[in-house]
């Protein structure tokens, strides 16, 4: 079995990391734009909590900003008690082109230990200004869609993604950033497949199985 036997699972919203991110960022992103406008170099540090978000920026070991918001939206994954997600974004300069180096996005969890929700962190190194901030927020969604994707396919859908359920899992994770993809860049979802792959962010073995999965969900 590749896919999940229950392929609303694919179109139902709250089961979707791209958008779990897309509220995130609506309750968040307003601040973010105002801080970016006001540095050339620093911090930006992004925390996802179950009930909180928490945004820091500093620059020149100054605060810049410092806020947090309640979560005000209901998904499946803000179900998670434990669950949480890292940002920290390493802003270089803001007059170069832009350019993105993600050090690490991953989501850890202990394997033995069933009750561990897990964490994703993410860390990036980038050269951005708010002329070119669209490319940098598609670029960090594309990067934790596919790790959210998995935590909800471990903690919600209770999946063993590591052994048993790791092909449904990872089709998933991959379906899940071209559907990103696809609606980011105002994409047929088949044509975003096809260019992740040219960009190895999915594999290439997998690309059969995914187009065969739109065509089931449609």
């Amino acid at each position: 079995m590749f896919f999940h036997e229950d392929l609303d699972v694919y179109k139902n919203k709250k089961f979707r990391s791209y958008d779990f991110l897309k509220n995130i960022w609506h309750i968040l992103e307003s601040d973010f734009l105002y801080a970016l406008g006001m540095i050339n170099t620093g911090n930006i540090t992004i925390v996802i909590d179950p009930d909180i978000i928490y945004l820091t920026v500093t620059s020149n070991f100054k605060h810049i900003l410092d806020t947090k918001y309640n979560i005000d939206f209901s998904h499946s994954i803000c179900t998670c008690d434990d669950f949480s997600v890292e940002i920290d974004i390493q802003m270089i300069d803001t007059k170069k082109d832009f350019n993105i180096d993600v050090e690490k996005c991953k989501l850890y969890f202990q394997n033995k230990i069933y009750f561990d929700e897990g964490i994703v962190e993410y860390s990036a190194i980038a050269n951005f200004n708010i002329s070119n901030y669209l490319k940098l927020k598609n670029s960090i969604f594309l990067s934790l869609a596919k790790e959210i994707q998995f935590a909800i396919n471990k903690n919600i859908l209770h999946l063993d993604i590591s052994h048993d359920d790791f092909i449904i899992a990872e089709l998933d994770a991959e379906f899940e950033i071209a559907r990103a993809h696809s609606i980011l860049c105002d994409l047929k979802i088949k044509e975003s497949i096809n260019q992740l792959v040219l960009k190895k962010d999915i594999f290439k073995q997998n690309r059969d199985l995914l187009l065969k999965l739109v065509d089931l969900i449609n």
